[in-house]
């Protein structure tokens, strides 16, 4: 079989099952909790940005502080 007939073999193929799911699914009843999905997870996600970044702050704030004092008391050369 020709490089050809092989790419005509996968489209047709491809076709048959977009064709498959068009018929037996409808899109827009997937797509309604797949967005509301996507809401809940950046909502959570966010709100655990809001509570740890004040806690984390003061953190990488005093790890800054303790690297430039080490990195400041280093001799180069």
């Amino acid at each position: 079989m020709s490089t050809q007939g092989i790419t005509r073999a996968i489209q047709e193929l491809n076709h048959h099952e977009i064709e498959q799911v068009a018929g037996g699914l409808d899109l827009g009843s997937l797509l309604v909790p797949l967005a509301g999905i996507t809401g809940l997870l950046g909502s959570v996600f966010g709100t655990i940005r809001g509570v740890l970044a004040p806690l984390v702050a003061p953190v990488l704030s005093t790890l800054n502080g303790v690297l430039a004092t080490l990195l400041g008391g280093l001799k180069l050369g």
